[in-house]
């Protein structure tokens, strides 16, 4: 007999974040996967499993990011394409990112729990992003913008609540 998966789509979606992954359901019935680095066979077996109740786990939830509003879904599709950097940077005045790489995994991880983990419930989670895509936004502006897109930069700029 073989032994049911009791994880939930959810929990299933949330553990390829955590691992820097990213879920799209595609038109055509199929899953776009991007990470930083292919996920564990296991993880890949369930969602092979599971694949119909993934695609419409998240085709429900298209466009809402799980319950984030609107600023910070943005934000959070910004931070799930872009890469650590490779070395450390001030988030805010007093506070040293000295493992960008360690850090961007726990902040995904914070991302993964929704707006009502609870770094999340309390703003943490949402003023780290402001901060992050203010700091890589002036970095981008004087390294050839390589973190945010100018638009994303000027949309920030014009919305960014401290």
């Amino acid at each position: 007999m073989a032994k049911r998966d009791m994880t939930t789509v959810a929990d299933l979606v949330r553990e390829v974040q955590t691992v820097g992954g990213d879920l799209v359901p595609l038109d055509n019935g199929r899953i776009r996967i991007t990470a930083p680095a292919p996920l564990p066979e296991h993880l890949m077996t369930r969602l092979r499993e599971r694949k119909p109740e993934v695609i419409n786990f998240l085709a429900s939830r298209e466009g809402r990011a799980d319950g984030w509003d609107p600023e910070i879904t943005r934000l959070i599709e910004w931070f799930m394409r872009t890469p650590p950097p490779d070395k450390p940077f001030d988030l805010c005045k007093g506070v040293t990112v000295a493992r960008p790489d360690i850090w961007w995994a726990s902040l995904r991880q914070d991302i993964a729990e929704g707006p009502d983990g609870p770094r999340a419930h309390y703003g943490a989670v949402q003023a780290d992003l402001r901060r992050l895509a203010e700091v890589m936004g002036a970095a981008a502006s004087r390294h050839g913008n390589e973190g945010l897109s100018e638009m994303d930069a000027r949309w920030l700029t014009r919305n960014s609540y401290d």
